[in-house]
Formats: C-alpha cells, structure tokens, sequence
C-alpha cells in the first residue's frame, strides 16, 4: 500500500527482466533442439549399423536399390517425424490456444496475432533445419547400408 511506484523505473525493470527471459528462453530451445538432432542422428545411425548385414543379404538376394532406400528411408523418417510433429506443430497449437484465451473476450488480437505469425516463421525455420538435418541423416544411413562396398 505504501510502496513508492516510479513509472520510469518499473517500465525499464520490466524490460530487463523480459530480457533476462527472452534469453534464457532462447538458450534452453537451442539446447533443446541440438539435443533432438544429436539425438535423432544418433538412434538413426544405430538403426543404420543394425541393419547393415539385413540390407546386404536383401541386396545379395536381389533386392533392387530402389526397395533398399524406401525401407531406409521410413525407418530414418519415423525416427524424425515424431519430434517433428510434437516439438512444432503441436506447441504451436497449444501457444494459438494460450493465445485465444488469454484476452478476456477470448480471441486474438492485432499483437498476439503478429506474435503468432513471428512464431509460424520461426516454426518454419526449424522444421527446414530438421528436414536438412534428415536429409544429410539419410544420406549417412545410405552410405552405410545401401550403397557400402564389400561385406
């Protein structure tokens, strides 16, 4: 009740303190998403050197290439699609949910309609570096199950 308020003052702490979370927040989803491609390329990689002798007898038996890379190519992609789907997709609706209830007439308004569309682009901007990354993964599996010399 007492407690002196100073405009200037609770406005620049506000900003400081909106900074000090913004980058936290920042740091914690880089070292969540390298930990999702190290984790992806990873379990992928162990699939890979598992199945190697699998993929030699299918190639010795007469297997075309084409049926090779279409198996290696949905194991690679189950393994990718699920922190795809869960880490962009659904937290995205979940953060369009928080922001239609969050006014006190639900709904969106011109700034957390803007927020949203920033959100979208950074959404896009991830699920492209994880497509990247399971493209070069696949490449990698590939060369270890498919297309390697010898046996």
């Amino acid at each position: 009740l007492y407690m002196p308020q100073f405009r200037v003052l609770d406005q620049n702490d506000f900003a400081t303190t909106m900074a000090v979370f913004l980058m936290l927040f920042i740091f914690i989803a880089l070292v969540c998403f390298a930990a999702v491609i190290v984790i992806a390329f990873t379990r992928s990689m162990t699939l890979a050197l598992t199945n190697a002798r699998v993929y030699d007898d299918l190639r010795r038996l007469g297997a075309p290439p084409d049926y090779l890379y279409r198996t290696v190519k949905g194991q690679v992609s189950r393994v990718f699609q699920v922190p795809i789907l869960v880490g962009t997709v659904l937290i995205y609706a979940f953060y369009g949910l928080i922001m239609y209830t969050n006014s006190q007439p639900a709904g969106i308004t011109a700034s957390e309609g803007a927020g949203m569309l920033t959100c979208l682009a950074v959404v896009a901007g991830v699920t492209l570096l994880l497509y990247l990354v399971y493209r070069l993964t696949l490449r990698q599996v590939c060369a270890v199950t498919i297309y390697r010399k010898g046996g």
